[in-house]
């Protein structure tokens, strides 16, 4: 629409005549990247879950006798191992350029990136990768939920072992 005036003309969306996929190859790439979206997103909210655990320990660790000072200590360490596990430490003020191995996140962002580098069906071996990253998150996820349920909930709620 210019000065009040409409016009309209038809046209059609075509694919690139370059690209050789199909659509049925298209959607399966679609498909894919929307799965790594989806699981990547649940990693960050796991990350997050973390996070908020330790807040927790650390609020209350002050006020434990030692010896649950020391199950504090080991579900603290416990937390930033899977932590570790999901995302890539990238030091500390003392040692800032210390990384430790990719983690979750960083292997599906490499994932991501193998799968959109060109217009094709995702292969076999990709598959293979989301479904191992996939699995190793859900082992990290479970370690987690016991970790939390067994030794931090017990913890914060004062209900611990004497």
């Amino acid at each position: 629409m210019v000065d009040g005036e409409t016009r309209e003309q038809p046209f059609e969306i075509r694919m690139d005549p370059r690209i050789k996929a199909s659509d049925e190859d298209l959607k399966a790439q679609f498909d894919l990247m929307v799965d790594i979206r989806d699981l990547a997103a649940e990693v960050v909210d796991t990350l997050l879950r973390i996070r908020e655990a330790r807040r927790g320990v650390v609020d209350v660790r002050i006020e434990l006798q030692e010896e649950s000072s020391d199950e504090a200590d080991a579900i603290l360490k416990e937390l930033r191992q899977i932590e570790g596990l999901l995302m890539v430490w990238a030091g500390s003020e003392a040692h800032p350029m210390m990384h430790s191995p990719p983690g979750l996140t960083e292997k599906l962002n490499s994932l991501a990136d193998a799968v959109s580098s060109g217009d094709a069906k995702p292969t076999a071996s990709m598959y293979a990768v989301f479904a191992d990253l996939t699995e190793r998150f859900e082992f990290q996820q479970h370690r987690l939920n016991q970790l939390i349920e067994q030794k931090l909930t017990p913890m914060l709620s004062g209900e611990q072992e004497e």
